[in-house]
């Protein structure tokens, strides 16, 4: 996850969703993880594929703030 993050402070947003995606593959129920990619679909324009991501989220975690933020502005975007 921490390669994620470095890619996406280096610009290199897809570089980043991919590398999240392979923390993903190893904690997929990890709702910050899930949140960071939906946030970097965001800044790329995938706004489902962010729906997606948040939603996810938010069926593990239905208080989780960020997530909760997150899909509506994913919503807003569609």
């Amino acid at each position: 996850f921490q390669r994620a993050e470095a890619l996406a402070s280096e610009g290199r947003l897809r570089d980043a969703i991919a590398a999240v995606d392979l923390a993903l593959a190893k904690q997929p129920g990890n709702v910050g993880y899930l949140v960071f990619k939906g946030y970097r679909q965001l800044d790329v324009g995938d706004n489902a594929g962010a729906q997606q991501s948040f939603g996810r989220a938010i069926s593990i975690d239905p208080s989780h703030t960020e997530a909760r933020l997150g899909s509506a502005s994913a919503l807003a975007r569609l």
